[in-house]
C-alpha cells in the first residue's frame, strides 16, 4: 500500500444483455480510512475495457478534485485473448503524482 498516499479500487460491469454499464470506486488513505466511494451507471460502452478505463479515468479527475498527489489506482482491466476468448486477471497499479498524468 502507498504510504502517506491514497489508494483507489476502480471496477466497472458491462452487462451486454441488457445494454447496461456501471462503474465503481472507493478510495482509502494509507490508514485504510474511507476517503470516497461511488457507484454510478454510465452511458453503455459494450467492451469491458473500455468500461475500466473509464472508471481509471474518473479516479484521477476525482483525485485531482480532491487533490491528493500520491495515488495508486488498483483496477482488474484486463484485455481477452482471442485465441480461447478468455484472459487472465492481472492487477495494474499505477503510482505517479498527480500532476504527472
Amino acid at each position: 500500500m502507498a504510504q502517506d498516499g491514497i489508494v483507489v479500487f476502480a471496477d466497472a460491469s458491462v452487462h451486454k444483455e441488457k445494454k447496461t454499464t456501471s462503474i465503481g470506486v472507493v478510495a482509502i488513505d494509507s490508514y485504510c480510512n474511507l476517503l470516497h466511494a461511488f457507484d454510478n451507471p454510465i452511458q453503455y460502452v459494450g467492451k469491458d475495457i473500455t468500461a475500466e478505463a473509464i472508471a481509471i479515468r474518473m479516479v484521477m479527475e476525482n483525485a485531482k478534485e480532491n487533490e491528493w498527489t500520491k495515488v495508486q489506482i488498483l483496477s482488474n482491466a484486463k484485455k481477452k485473448k482471442k485465441s480461447d476468448g478468455y484472459a487472465t486477471t492481472k492487477n495494474h497499479s499505477l503510482m505517479r503524482d498527480r500532476d504527472y498524468l
